[in-house]
C-alpha cells in the first residue's frame, strides 16, 4: 500500500519475493521436524514408552493417536471383517501395538485382565497400579 506504483511491478515483485521466502522457510522447518521425528522413532519402543507423560497419554487416547508417533491407531471397519459380537468388534478395531512405530498401546491388567491403555498409571476397572517398566 505504501510502495510506489510503477504499473504494479513493485507490488507484485515484493509479493513474489515474500511468498518465495516464506515458502522456503516453511519447507525448511517441515524438513527439520520430519528429521527430528525420524530420529525419535529410531529409539527402542521401551525408551519411547518411558518418555510418555500421563497428560500426553490421556490426550492421545481421547483423540485416537499414538503418543509416540502421533498417528491414528484405530483400524477402520472396512479394513477388518465385521463380527456380530459387539465386544469382539470393538477390540478388533483397536490394536495392542501401534502399526506405525511398534509402541505398546494396550495391555491387560495383571489383576482383573481388563484391557487398558498401557501408558495410564492405574487400571480403569479395578484401580490396581499398572505394571510399567518406567
Amino acid at each position: 500500500p505504501y510502495l510506489p506504483s510503477y504499473g504494479g511491478y513493485v507490488r507484485y515483485s515484493v509479493g513474489i519475493i515474500l511468498s518465495a521466502g516464506l515458502g522456503y522457510y516453511a519447507i525448511k522447518t517441515i524438513r527439520r521436524f520430519i528429521e527430528k521425528k525420524q530420529e525419535e522413532l529410531k529409539v527402542s519402543t521401551q525408551e519411547r514408552a518411558k518418555k510418555v507423560q500421563t497428560e500426553v497419554a490421556e490426550k492421545a487416547l481421547e483423540n485416537h493417536f499414538c503418543p509416540s508417533c502421533g498417528k491414528d491407531f484405530i483400524i477402520k471397519k472396512w479394513e477388518f471383517p465385521l463380527i456380530k459380537n459387539a465386544e469382539t468388534e470393538v477390540y478388533k478395531l483397536v490394536t495392542s501395538f501401534c502399526r506405525h512405530c511398534g509402541l505398546e498401546l494396550f495391555k491387560p491388567c495383571d489383576k482383573c485382565g481388563n484391557k487398558n491403555f498401557a501408558h495410564f498409571p492405574f487400571c480403569s476397572s479395578c484401580g490396581t497400579a499398572m505394571a510399567t517398566e518406567k
